[in-house]
């Protein structure tokens, strides 16, 4: 199923499927033999950089926190303790910056609630969020970028509309376009949306395209640089 160069044999992939999974196929990386078994790679805080040799503190990189954990990097540490005071909802207050890691993630994960003026419930905005506080951790250490709490929640936001969008989950009143109301099979719908940060000009972009049916063709997500 891999050429010899190391990509995707997509003639081989075109004899036996359909293209909506061969788009999902090749937004994968191929296999590479020296790749070694999948892991997870994300979760490294700064103790585990520090073990691998590619750091020389156990601190957290944004507060100063004595020891950076991964908990402390999701939900803890005062930059992504400034994006959940901006969104959780006030049915978890009570709980949400108290319990556990696993806790933590089964109280969220499991609410399903509409989060108001949001089109969206909070289970998807909640990981959408997460995942966005761990990316900028590492923009801040790789690159010395760093997003405020309501560029955070805007990208997040964006990101769990055309998630809940695609499996046909809350939606809005206002009016948009809608792939199946027209029949020609040679269009696409494109959905997208862009943030700049103020102070820094920093600004990204993001969107899906779908085709005429509203299945999922592609998503993308873009840092575009500095904006004059």
């Amino acid at each position: 199923m891999v050429n010899s160069d190391g990509s995707w044999n997509l003639e081989m992939f075109r004899i036996r499927l359909l293209e909506d999974i061969i788009c999902r196929i090749i937004s994968i990386p191929p296999p590479h033999p020296n790749a070694g078994t999948d892991r997870i790679i994300w979760a490294r805080s700064a103790s585990e950089r520090t073990r691998w040799g590619i750091g020389h503190s156990n601190a957290c990189t944004v507060c100063g926190h004595d020891f950076e954990y991964l908990l402390h990097v999701l939900r803890d540490c005062l930059a992504a303790k400034e994006v959940w005071m901006l969104m959780v909802p006030d049915q978890l207050k009570q709980r949400f910056f108290s319990v556990s890691f696993q806790d933590w993630l089964f109280l969220n994960l499991f609410f399903h609630e509409r989060v108001q003026d949001r089109e969206t419930t909070w289970s998807s905005l909640f990981g959408l969020i997460a995942w966005r506080i761990w990316k900028n951790r590492n923009l801040f250490i790789f690159q010395n970028i760093s997003w405020d709490a309501m560029e955070v929640v805007k990208i997040s936001s964006c990101w769990a509309r055309q998630y809940e969008t695609y499996l046909g989950g809350p939606t809005s009143n206002t009016p948009r376009a809608n792939p199946t109301n027209n029949p020609d099979d040679t269009w696409v719908l494109l959905s997208s949306d862009g943030a700049v940060i103020r102070d820094s000009g920093f600004a990204a972009s993001d969107g899906v395209i779908q085709d005429f049916n509203g299945k999922w063709i592609v998503g993308y997500t873009h840092f575009l640089g500095e904006q004059g």
